[in-house]
Order: C-alpha cells, then sequence, then structure tokens
C-alpha cells in the first residue's frame, strides 16, 4: 500500500536518487583529492624545510616495499657510514641512478647492496662517495603520471587526465545543500509537509484522511512555535 502523504517511512520525503549518486560521487571525488594533496604535501614539505630530495622509483627491484610510481623522499647520507637495512640511492656507472638496500657494510667501507625483489646483491661493492642519499619515506603512487611520460604510456595519461577533470567536476558537490540527503530542510516535521504539500488527502473511498479542524490546528500550532521563536527587530 503506497503512502497517502507522499512521505517515506522515516518521515521525510523521498529524494531521486540521480541527486543523491551526485551527492555520493562528489563526496568520493572530494576525498580522492583531499588524499593526493596529502601525499603531495609529504614530499613538498621535507624538500622545502629539510632540504630532502625526491626521486622516482622506475624499477621493481624492490618490490613490495618500493613499486614503479613510488616517490622516495631521501636525506643527505652524511659521511658518517650507514647501517645494515639502510635503503640508499647510488650511482652506478653506464646505468644511472639505483635505489637497492644495504646489506652489509665491508671492512675498506664499501656497501653491499642489494634489491628486495632481486636474487643476489650487485655486482661491485659501493663506495660512500657514489652514494646520493638515504631513504627517509616513500610515498606511494603519487609518481605514475611522470612515470608513464617517461615511459611513453599515453593511454594510461589520456585515462588519468580524464579521472582528474572528472574528479574535479564532481568535487564540489560534496557542499551542495541542494543535492545531500541528509539536509536540515529535508528534514520537516510530518506536520509541516502536510501542509505544505496537499491539506486535504482522500481515500479511494472519497472520505478526508485529515479533518479541516486538525489540518487549522496545526497550522495554528506551527505559527505559535514560529513567533515564539523568533527575536524581534532591534532586540538582542
Amino acid at each position: 500500500m503506497g503512502n497517502a502523504f507522499g512521505l517515506s517511512r522515516t518521515g521525510a520525503p523521498s529524494r531521486s536518487w540521480v541527486r543523491t549518486t551526485a551527492f555520493v560521487a562528489g563526496t568520493v571525488s572530494s576525498l580522492l583529492l583531499t588524499v593526493a594533496l596529502g601525499l603531495a604535501t609529504w614530499i613538498v614539505l621535507p624538500t622545502l624545510v629539510l632540504g630532502w630530495h625526491p626521486t622516482l622509483v622506475t624499477s621493481g627491484s624492490m618490490e613490495p616495499v618500493v613499486s614503479p610510481g613510488d616517490v622516495v623522499v631521501l636525506r643527505d647520507a652524511g659521511t658518517a657510514g650507514l647501517d645494515v637495512g639502510t635503503v640508499v640511492l647510488y650511482d652506478l656507472p653506464g646505468t644511472g641512478r639505483v635505489l637497492h638496500r644495504v646489506v652489509a657494510v665491508q671492512d675498506d667501507g664499501t656497501y653491499v647492496v642489494q634489491g628486495d625483489a632481486n636474487p643476489a646483491p650487485d655486482a661491485a661493492p659501493v663506495r660512500p662517495d657514489q652514494v646520493r642519499g638515504a631513504a627517509v619515506l616513500e610515498v606511494p603512487f603519487i609518481g605514475l603520471p611522470s612515470l608513464w611520460v617517461e615511459r611513453g604510456d599515453t593511454t594510461s595519461l589520456a585515462l588519468a587526465a580524464a579521472l582528474l577533470v572528472t574528479t574535479v567536476w564532481l568535487a564540489p558537490k560534496a557542499n551542495d545543500p541542494e543535492l545531500d540527503p541528509w539536509n536540515r530542510q529535508d528534514h520537516r516535521l510530518p506536520g509541516e509537509i502536510l501542509l505544505a504539500g496537499r491539506t486535504r488527502t482522500s481515500t479511494s473511498a472519497g472520505g478526508s484522511l485529515v479533518p479541516a479542524a486538525l489540518t487549522v490546528d496545526l497550522a495554528r500550532r506551527l505559527d505559535a512555535a514560529r513567533a515564539a521563536t523568533t527575536t524581534p527587530e532591534g532586540l538582542t
């Protein structure tokens, strides 16, 4: 049997699923933007305040701890030596820079390094002057667009750009009161909804579900309540 007053079981009017879906999508988009901004902050602040420097991970030799597309923030390695277990970025002649973990420190002060995903240590020990930094923190995923550019992955770039545009477009909907299903304006008292809509709803037999006297009484009570809670102009 349908609700004679067009109300939901909670007493609030039913809302369009399209508007509710838009509100949920806006909320998720706003959350995604907040997370992305937070991840970027972990890179920018240490760089500006502490003088650390970020590096983009391009290979999977340190998985599962660090994956391609992650950004690792490094501090100056200094001259005091590095402990076993420290992840370092070092120059490898003929290859470029490599991010691996120190697995041993030799008597001559050089380091034996190895990728976490590699079955054996790197071929040659690493001298202290080759080390460009020691890893301090890792920020996941944030460097994926740069990695796609480096690899020429235009498909992933296009999808990411479309997702970004959609997210930016949807995010403001999270703050739109017209879409918010929990907006206070939508949770009026049943009597207010009744008076704002059909004050006399007929049954199939033609009788009135709400007597006229009750309707007038409800109206008077609501007017009195509003008058009691309204501060006259000029008073504080």
